[in-house]
Parts: structure tokens; C-alpha cells; sequence
């Protein structure tokens, strides 16, 4: 069931990368990973 666990790491890292393109911008961090984990779990 590992191959689950990398899997959703990188959907977080994909939707990282996505939000960095915006304007304003969120250079993936730690922090960030942890609000999306908040936010989408």
C-alpha cells in the first residue's frame, strides 16, 4: 500500500507546482504541503 502513499504525495506536489504558477504565487514549502493536507484530507 505504499505505492498509495507516493501517489497522493505527488497529486499534493502537482497541485503545489499549479498554484505557484498563479500571479501571486506559492512556492512549495513544508508549510504549504501541510495547509494541503488540511485542506484536502
Amino acid at each position: 500500500m505504499g505505492h498509495l502513499i507516493d501517489a497522493k504525495e505527488q497529486v499534493y506536489r502537482a497541485l503545489a507546482e499549479r498554484l505557484n504558477r498563479n500571479p501571486v504565487g506559492a512556492p512549495g514549502s513544508e508549510v504549504l504541503m501541510e495547509i494541503l493536507h488540511h485542506l484536502y484530507t
